[in-house]
């Protein structure tokens, strides 16, 4: 009985490893494809004269950092097992400010939108 709970158990988190890797590689680079797509609109010259437009590339700002931050790190913490995080103080502490800054932007963002 035990030996087949853990074969249970060893599939169950094999899965998560693999779709952490297919679903987290695909999500980056339909973000990346998103994001450079958004920020070539928002920056013609046509759309300048917008208010919302300011708004609308600093929401794609943000949403570049998640890309390009948040999504690699997960997918090297949970489908690759490696953590960054472990290797350098430096490192943890750079990257947790950055992340924090990131929030605090969204928050502002949001407020000054409304």
């Amino acid at each position: 009985m035990s030996s087949s709970s853990s074969i249970t158990i060893n599939n169950i988190k094999q899965s998560t490893v693999i779709s952490t890797q297919i679903f987290g590689i695909s999500l980056f680079i339909i973000g990346i494809i998103g994001h450079t797509l958004s920020i070539y609109v928002f920056t013609r010259r046509i759309f300048r004269s917008n208010p919302c437009v300011c708004y609308f590339l600093a929401s794609t700002l943000s949403g570049c950092i998640v890309v390009y931050m948040n999504i690699p790190l997960k997918l090297l913490q949970v489908g690759y097992n490696i953590d960054i995080f472990t290797y350098s103080v430096a490192m943890c502490q750079s990257l947790t400010y950055i992340l924090i800054c990131k929030g605090f932007l969204c928050s502002c963002k949001c407020r000054c939108s409304s």
